[in-house]
């Protein structure tokens, strides 16, 4: 290296290079080689980085498409379907339909599903025919995952509204994160405490509810959890929300999600509720209220502690996996 006014092998600070010499010449091009190296690999890198993300995004929101979603709708709710088609193509999701049962058109052979007289024991008044439909409309779609699969799928009511982080939390499921049996992606009663257990790659939280919720608006069920629902409840007992919740009684492995990814909405032009309605006032009009609550308490009782002592031993289980 040349020198000038310093020790070999260093150069002043001062030293100007003469213009127009070669030397100078070569480290202005050399220089200007570097700075082009740098911007390209800099350029180059921040490119990578952003197409990986973009497509690591895509992959997740195309694999969550495989994901087999059902949307239980009546043949004769055109509204409904027209709604809820049009709700989840803005989160870019196309759900298969399952034609549900019609409480109007209710037989012989669907009212022997129920199981009317342990509810009359109970002090319970009688299934409503639209839960009754329902019932036998979400169990059709369940032994249709038990035959045909997947190993997970989503089942959603017709009022079922959902969020746009949905395609990307139904991929995570699809890989199981934890073990679950049913992870609920809505939650009727936000007011109600929630426990979380694991924190999901999209930021999600999934926990415990106390010390449950109902609705069935939206939830991921497992192949097996469906074959074993099947077969606790051979008959309906209770409305097909508190059946799946009841976890105490069903031996399911219930998580919730925080923040929920469905919404309930369209509940004015339920026929469901309707049906209920009707129900609890053939209930007040048939049944004496003092015998209705000589039989309601008792098992309320029973029902209320298996519920807690069983919800605490899940909360211990939880806290120890995590150790």
């Amino acid at each position: 290296m040349r020198t000038a006014s310093g020790g070999p092998g260093h150069e002043h600070r001062n030293y100007r290079e003469p213009a127009g010499s070669a030397w100078a010449d070569w480290r202005s091009i050399a220089a200007g080689r570097a700075a082009s190296r740098c911007r390209k690999i800099s350029v180059s890198a921040v490119s990578e980085a952003f197409w990986t993300r973009r497509l690591q995004w895509s992959m997740a929101v195309r694999r969550s498409t495989y994901v087999r979603m059902f949307v239980i709708n009546l043949a004769r709710a055109k509204d409904r379907r027209r709604r809820v088609t049009q709700q989840f193509a803005k989160v870019g999701l196309k759900p298969e339909f399952h034609e549900a049962v019609d409480g109007r058109k209710l037989t012989e052979e669907h009212y022997a599903e129920v199981d009317r007289r342990t509810r009359r024991r109970m002090g319970l008044r009688q299934q409503a025919d639209g839960s009754i439909a329902n019932w036998l409309s979400q169990r059709q779609v369940m032994r249709e995952i038990v035959e045909n699969g997947p190993e997970t799928a989503a089942i959603f009511e017709d009022d079922a509204e959902p969020s746009p982080e949905l395609p990307a939390l139904l991929s995570v499921l699809e890989e199981r994160p934890v073990s679950f049996d049913i992870v609920k992606l809505n939650r009727r009663t936000p007011s109600k405490t929630f426990i979380p257990y694991k924190q999901l790659s999209t930021g999600h939280k999934i926990g415990r509810v106390r010390y449950h919720d109902r609705g069935t608006e939206g939830y991921v069920i497992t192949r097996d959890a469906a074959r074993r629902f099947l077969e606790v409840t051979p008959q309906m007992m209770w409305t097909i929300d508190h059946a799946i919740n009841n976890y105490w009684e069903n031996g399911l492995n219930i998580y919730y999600l925080d923040p929920p990814v469905v919404f309930h909405g369209g509940a004015h032009d339920s026929q469901i509720e309707e049906d209920r309605r009707k129900s609890r006032r053939l209930h007040r009009q048939s049944q004496n209220p003092v015998i209705a609550l000589c039989r309601r308490t008792p098992w309320s009782i029973r029902r209320h502690l298996s519920r807690r002592r069983e919800f605490k031993r899940r909360i211990r289980e939880d806290k120890e996996a995590k150790t």
